[in-house]
């Protein structure tokens, strides 16, 4: 089975989207970001999804750690052009959580800013060219209730939504936002911080205020050597999500998406029940505008 891939994107709009492999998405009005990473799944009675992630994020400044993204993945697992099985694995990515461009120009799993020989969304490829194949990394079951963990290393607050794409029957290798919008999960639970779920908006995971970056549970310290998946560097996020019902496949991509509060605000920010001792790190500045629809690429 193939591989989800996280995605980050990154729009015009001052506003950051992130996607993961899983997808993650990071809208901004100066920049763009791509997905990284890639998820599995299995569903109840025999129905099964198999997910691949991406993430999309600002340069340096978030990952989807868990399931791994294409980017983490490519990370951990790639090998160089010089290596014996640079047939099997991909090339080897050292800015994890650098990816930026995303969106219809560069695609839903993103890219990194600047790295054009890394295609993760259209062409994939194995360290020697190949086209990679798709490379399961988690098996979920249909309706269940799973953990997503994330690096954030530079917090522009906001929000991330996780969506699924089921790729089965498709005649395509390149999922679209639109199917990651119409299949988000219910998040359930912030396990770290305590932000309430959101009435109003049950798929959003709000972040919280820097004043908890490095005092955060799994805290690794600074990156040292490329290693950053390794070290785990930055603000350390888990939220238990559910999987929509009647969502499976073979072939599944999760996406996780990063709307940030950077430059504008999204509706209901002002509507949303913030913890005590978020106000003032967490809520956008007075003068921070609604973003307009629909999001930039």
């Amino acid at each position: 089975p193939k591989q989800l891939s996280p995605r980050h994107q990154l729009g015009r709009n001052n506003h950051k989207k992130m996607t993961s492999d899983v997808c993650y998405n990071n809208i901004s009005r100066s920049k763009r970001y791509r997905p990284n990473n890639t998820t599995t799944m299995a569903a109840l009675s025999l129905i099964s999804l198999i997910i691949t992630s991406c993430a999309v994020g600002v340069s340096g400044h978030g990952y989807l750690l868990t399931p791994r993204g294409k980017q983490a993945y490519s990370t951990e697992m790639g090998r160089g052009d010089w290596q014996a099985d640079k047939d099997l694995w991909p090339l080897v990515e050292y800015e994890t959580a650098s990816a930026l461009e995303g969106g219809d120009t560069y695609g839903v799993c993103g890219r990194i800013e600047g790295n054009n020989y890394i295609d993760y969304t259209y062409n994939w490829l194995t360290a020697a060219g190949t086209p990679m194949p798709w490379t399961q990394v988690a098996q979920y079951v249909e309706g269940q209730e799973i953990t997503i963990e994330t690096i954030i290393r530079a917090n522009h607050r906001g929000y991330f939504e996780i969506g699924l794409c089921v790729m089965d029957g498709l005649g395509t290798d390149v999922p679209t936002q639109a199917c990651f919008d119409a299949n988000k999960l219910e998040m359930l639970e912030d396990e770290l911080y305590g932000a309430p779920v959101d009435p109003a908006y049950p798929t959003r995971a709000y972040l919280p205020p820097d004043t908890n970056f490095q005092g955060a549970p799994g805290y690794g310290g600074p990156v040292t050597g490329g290693q950053e998946i390794k070290n785990k560097d930055g603000l350390l996020t888990r939220h238990r999500f559910k999987l929509p019902d009647g969502v499976h496949g073979d072939q599944v991509y999760l996406q996780w998406h990063w709307i940030t509060f950077y430059g504008c605000v999204m509706p209901g920010w002002d509507t949303y029940d913030w913890p005590t001792g978020w106000d003032g790190w967490t809520l956008p500045s007075k003068f921070c505008e609604i973003c307009s629809e629909p999001l930039p690429d």
